[in-house]
């Protein structure tokens, strides 16, 4: 089938048709191969909930893992963003890695979380996702087009290099305190759900605490910004009390 211009492309075309920026997957110039057209393609059916376009996508040779180029979003990701359950089963069962993170490192346990889906979170943890994850290099996707062109395989992001410490401010110990609370805000799933009370969620999470959580510096700070997010919505719900662990003010301190 010869590739032509968006413009002289049919307009008789659904949703799931339309690349990111609306142009059509079937005409869009220097696809490598139909397989990655799928993966592309994956990201959009996924965020829909059209389960069965999901599996014609991995029956094609769409990877389960594809991440979109501009976010590093992976078809796991939308599904849970939008609780669609049956889309983000079908990943799982499909191998689909549920610690992959994006470019803001969040992963789809945290997405599903933020916006306030227990169902999502339930099924990313029975599928494998951990609350804590063990830190590691990113995998992302090296900037490209949606639709493939060879830059379609993952890879390590490049950290970034430190400052002289000339050039470094030191910070102030409120300043390291607030810096902390919005790094856990933005990436931990406990610490999201915790500050946005949505305490279904919490308790749901909390039920995935690790038992060695104590030596877990992230579980310490996200139990600790728990608290203060009880505190600060003045909220005491019996389900999320009860679930605490014992002893812990002198976990935290």
């Amino acid at each position: 089938m010869a590739l032509c211009s968006p413009r002289s492309a049919p307009s008789a075309l659904g949703l799931a048709d339309l690349g990111r920026c609306g142009v059509p997957f079937h005409f869009q110039p220097g696809i490598a191969s139909s397989s990655e057209l799928a993966s592309c393609r994956l990201l959009s059916v996924a965020g829909a909930g059209d389960v069965a376009a999901v599996a014609r996508c991995l029956a094609d040779g769409a990877r389960p893992d594809h991440q979109d180029p501009s976010s590093g979003e992976s078809a796991l990701h939308r599904a849970a963003q939008r609780c669609q359950l049956p889309a983000l089963q079908a990943l799982l069962a499909a191998g689909a890695d549920p610690q992959l993170r994006d470019r803001g490192g969040r992963t789809p346990l945290f997405e599903a979380a933020n916006a306030g889906h227990p169902a999502a979170v339930a099924a990313l943890l029975a599928g494998g996702a951990q609350l804590f994850p063990h830190q590691g290099l990113l995998l992302l996707q090296q900037p490209g087009r949606c639709a493939g062109g060879g830059a379609g395989s993952p890879t390590h992001a490049q950290p970034q290099q430190p400052q002289p410490q000339s050039q470094q401010q030191p910070q102030q110990p409120a300043e390291q305190d607030d810096a902390a609370f919005l790094a856990l805000r933005t990436t931990c799933p406990l610490a999201a759900a915790a500050a946005a009370g949505r305490w279904p969620v919490v308790a749901a999470l909390l039920r995935a605490l690790p038992p060695d959580y104590r030596s877990r510096p992230p579980a310490l700070r996200s139990l600790r910004f728990l608290i203060w997010a009880l505190a600060s919505h003045k909220a005491f719900p019996r389900d999320v009390i009860g679930l605490l662990p014992p002893r812990l003010p002198q976990a935290l301190n």
